[in-house]
């Protein structure tokens, strides 16, 4: 590929072309490419590449060691928005054992395709936004609050969405 790197069923390239990364935004795909490879550097992934941190406890709850699949969707606080995110997108609510099943989700809707592709794009938004306010926790010190990220979440879904969709989209789709 010239523009583009395969990795297992993922392709990454400039222009996002790939049949997992369309959202459209690098940073976005970006972070759930990483989380999809394991390769966030989570306090974990810090502490097994012999980097030294102080504790490898998720920094937003303190109960569990911080992995890529803790901090996404097994920590509480992740957990209380993907029930809001299930709740908003009018899904059922949202259970991913795995960084790839919250990837992937969209494939196995029962809803038209431009809904799925919408779906898809908050599933990676709010993993991104997840990891954004995690990183503002661990180096600013900044509380996780689960309500003003998921508002943060549905205007950075509505406003990614409708400037990257062919058709019209107003709030109430």
């Amino acid at each position: 590929m010239v523009d583009g790197v395969i990795c297992g069923t993922w392709y990454w390239s400039r222009n996002l072309a790939g049949p997992v990364l369309e959202p459209g935004n690098d940073k976005v795909c970006f972070v759930a490419w990483r989380a999809v490879l394991n390769r966030l550097p989570t306090f974990q992934a810090l502490s097994r590449r012999s980097i030294p941190v102080n504790s490898t406890e998720c920094p937003v709850c303190g109960r569990e060691e911080e992995s890529a699949d803790h901090i996404l969707f097994l920590c509480e606080e992740a957990q209380a928005v993907w029930c809001l995110i299930s709740q908003w997108c009018k899904v059922p609510p949202i259970y991913a054992f795995s960084v790839q099943d919250l990837v992937e989700l969209h494939r196995y809707m029962s809803v038209p395709k431009d809904k799925a592709k919408a779906f898809h794009a908050i599933c990676l938004i709010t993993m991104w936004c997840i990891w954004k306010k995690r990183n503002d926790r661990v180096h600013n010190g900044a509380p996780v609050h689960v309500q003003g990220l998921y508002e943060e979440i549905k205007s950075l879904s509505y406003l990614w969405i409708k400037h990257r969709s062919k058709k019209r989209v107003t709030w109430e789709d």
